[in-house]
């Protein structure tokens, strides 16, 4: 089962599934037993004609004034994670467009209306977007 972008925690929380494979941080993960398998880093993916396409590596400063391809808002801290937000040294994020679903995400980049973050492995799963590894200062 895939769960919605708007309910990260994957039925955890409301007892619909008894184990599940949600990406940290989602809301009320304090409440059930989690177990970290993997870490990965965040990669970039803008739009294959964007000025940041085709880079190796793209740093967080370049994506501040970007338009990002985000969830809903209801996730909270689970959503702002994605696209850098408590990154920005306080400038406010501009979403370009709310998707749910992982393949209404992947046609709002490769359409242009921003450029996402996902978790490295989304890079092997989904190879349209110019991939690039994104990182923080520091």
């Amino acid at each position: 089962m895939q769960a919605a972008w708007t309910n990260p925690n994957a039925g955890l929380a409301d007892g619909e599934v008894d184990a599940a494979l949600p990406r940290l941080p989602f809301p009320g993960q304090e409440a059930p037993r989690v177990e970290v398998l993997f870490g990965e880093e965040r990669w970039g993916a803008p739009p294959s004609t964007h000025r940041l396409a085709g880079r190796a590596e793209i740093a967080f400063r370049e994506l501040w004034d970007e338009p990002f391809v985000a969830a809903p808002a209801e996730p909270g801290a689970w959503r702002d994670h994605w696209p850098v937000a408590g990154e920005c040294e306080g400038r406010p994020v501009r979403i370009g467009a709310a998707t749910e679903q992982p393949d209404d995400w992947l046609c709002a980049i490769v359409g242009g209306y921003g450029i996402a973050l996902a978790p490295a492995s989304a890079a092997r799963f989904t190879p349209a977007p110019a991939w690039s590894t994104a990182r923080s200062p520091g």
